[in-house]
C-alpha cells in the first residue's frame, strides 16, 4: 500500500464521521429554529443561536495551534461581501423555515447545489461535463418530486428559502 493510500484509509472513517455529525447538527439547528419560531421572535432565536457559534468558533480557534492569527486577510472587502451574503441566507432561511413546513423548506433548499453547478458554468465559465449536468437534471426532478409544486408550494415563503439557496 502506497503511503497516501494508508493515510487515507486513516483519515477516511474521521472524514465520514465529521460528515454525519454536521448532517446531524444541521438538522438539529433546523429543528430548533422551526420550533423555536413559534414562541419566540426570529431575531431572538437567530442572535442566540449566532452567540453559541461565534463562542464555540473562538474556542475551536482559541484551542488551535495558530491561535488568532489564522483571522487575518488581505482582502476585507471580499469576506465582509461573504459575510453579507451568508448573513442573507440565513435570515432567508430562517424566516421560510419557520412559515413552512420543515419538510419543504429543506426539500426547497436541496437545490442549492444545483444552483451552484450552474452557475459555476454560466459566471466562471467552469467546464461542466455531461454526466454533471445530468446529475443536476436528475437532482432537480428530486426536487420537484419532494416539492410538488402544484400542490401549493410556490407561496412567498417558499420564495424565501429559494432565495437563500442562491446566495
Amino acid at each position: 500500500m502506497a503511503p497516501v493510500e494508508k493515510s487515507a484509509a486513516k483519515t477516511l472513517p474521521t472524514g465520514v464521521l465529521f460528515a454525519l455529525g454536521g448532517g446531524i447538527i444541521l438538522s438539529v439547528n433546523d429543528l430548533a429554529i422551526k420550533a423555536l419560531s413559534a414562541d419566540y421572535p426570529l431575531h431572538q432565536v437567530m442572535l442566540i443561536r449566532a452567540f453559541f457559534g461565534i463562542a464555540l468558533v473562538l474556542a475551536v480557534i482559541g484551542l488551535g495551534g495558530t491561535g488568532f492569527r489564522q483571522l487575518l486577510t488581505r482582502r476585507p472587502r471580499a469576506h465582509l461581501l461573504r459575510v453579507a451574503i451568508v448573513m442573507v441566507s440565513n435570515v432567508t432561511y430562517f424566516l421560510g423555515l419557520a412559515a413552512l413546513p420543515l419538510a419543504d423548506a429543506v426539500a426547497i433548499a436541496f437545490i442549492a447545489p444545483l444552483l451552484v453547478t450552474t452557475m459555476s458554468a454560466l459566471i466562471l465559465r467552469e467546464r461542466v461535463g455531461p454526466h454533471r449536468w445530468a446529475a443536476v437534471v436528475v437532482g432537480l426532478i428530486g426536487v420537484l418530486v419532494m416539492v410538488r409544486p402544484g400542490a401549493g408550494a410556490i407561496q412567498p415563503a417558499a420564495l424565501l428559502v429559494l432565495a437563500s439557496a442562491v446566495c
